[in-house]
Parts: structure tokens; sequence; C-alpha cells
């Protein structure tokens, strides 16, 4: 089935943050206990209303979720995921448009809630197993901006994942911000048991730039959603 053009498909407007402790040298993750996306861990985040802007939003998110209380200045925007799925049956579906921010610098004492249980991990023992398939790239690359990494990180099946941790390091010089546009195909939810049209990674591509990305229209997102699907720009893995 061929995929939907980006310029036609909604989208849906997400933020994820990444709480960093440059001192522990590790990354704060909750476990989601409800909802979509139960069973797995990621960063924190929710959907962005119509009356906020991204980073307003973010800020909102993590605080309500984790605890954790920053400025808006001290989220660093520095990821745009582009998440379609091409599953049949999922024609109707939106695409996700989620804003990666990372935050070093905050207040306010970090919690439980009914949704999120939070939890330090140091890059080299992410539960990988348990993200979401495109998480464990997208997450993977942007902490190496923070908490550099040396050699490939793998699966507990043993599965060297395509990351940039290595083959991009010397190439990408000063650039910060990058795009990753994934497309499923549907498959088996791990945590669940059962299918949906989120799962069965199928393109996944990503592409670095020296400015930032945030401010994209919906027609140049579509334009290199479009060029990486005819196989004309992005880094695929």
């Amino acid at each position: 089935m061929a995929p939907c053009s980006s310029y036609s498909k909604p989208h849906k407007l997400y933020n994820l943050i990444l709480p960093i402790s440059l001192a522990r040298r590790q990354v704060l993750l909750g476990y989601k206990r409800r909802g979509f996306g139960v069973g797995k861990y990621n960063g924190f985040g929710g959907k962005v209303e119509p009356h906020e802007t991204i980073v307003a939003s973010a800020k909102r998110e993590l605080e309500e979720e984790s605890g954790i209380v920053c400025t808006e200045d001290q989220l660093h925007h520095h990821a745009m995921l582009l998440l379609e799925t091409i599953a049949s049956g999922a024609e109707k579906e939106k695409i996700l448009e989620i804003h990666v921010f990372v935050c070093t610098e905050w207040e306010g004492q970090i919690i439980e809630t009914d949704e999120m249980l939070p939890q330090w991990f140091a890059p080299e023992n992410l539960p990988l197993d348990e993200m979401w398939e495109e998480t464990r790239i997208w997450m993977l690359t942007t902490l190496e901006l923070y908490l550099p990494q040396s050699g490939r990180i793998s699966s507990s099946h043993g599965e060297a994942l395509p990351t940039e941790i290595t083959s991009q390091r010397g190439d990408r010089g000063n650039k910060r911000w990058f795009i990753h546009y994934v497309d499923f195909r549907g498959g088996i939810n791990a945590q669940t048991g059962e299918w949906d049209a989120w799962h069965g990674m199928g393109t996944s591509v990503w592409e670095w730039f020296d400015k930032p990305v945030d401010s994209w229209s919906k027609d140049e997102m579509g334009t290199w959603v479009d060029k990486i699907r005819r196989g004309s720009g992005g880094l695929p893995n």
C-alpha cells in the first residue's frame, strides 16, 4: 500500500522531554502505567493543546508527569519526529509530529503519578526492549549530544541498533538538530501481545541540520518526507 502524501495527511502535535543529569550521566525516563504506550519506557510529554505553544506545552507536561519544574528557556529543542502508519485499515490515522526537548536544569521534586513511574538510566543501560521501535534510535542519537558513548549499543537480543552513535559522530560537526521520519506497517506490540498499527517499523530515515527545525511548516515537512520516499535525501539506517 502506498503511503499518503504528508501534504494532505493531517498532523497530531506532541512534545517529548528528556531530563538529563550531567552530573550522574543519566536520563530520567517514565514507565507508562496506562493509556497509549502502556508498559513502555519513554520521555515525558503529551499533546499540544490548541491555545499552547509547543515549548509551553512541554513545560506543562513535564511538570504534570514528573514533578520537574523548569523554565521554557531551560528546554532545548533538538528533534522533530514524523511518525506515520501505513498499515492496512489505519488510513485515517494522523501523522504524529513529535517535538523532542532536553532539559539539564530544573527544580522540584521528582514524583510518581498514576500515569508515569520515573526511573533513572545510564545510556548504556536503557531498557531498549521495553521501548517503541523508533525510540531506540532517536533517543540514543539525542543522548549522544549530552552523554557521548563509545562503541555500538545492542538490545538484550544482541541486535546492533541502527543509530548514529558511531557512524556519524565524526561527520556531524556542530549540527545539533535532526528530523527522524518513520513509517509503520502494523505488527505485534510486545508489551500487550496484540497487533496494532504503530508497530512493524518500515522506513526509518533521519537527517541532521545546522539550524533549528521547530519552525518548519507542514509543507516543508512534506517536501522533506517526499524527498526521502524518492530516495534522494536523508540518511537511511
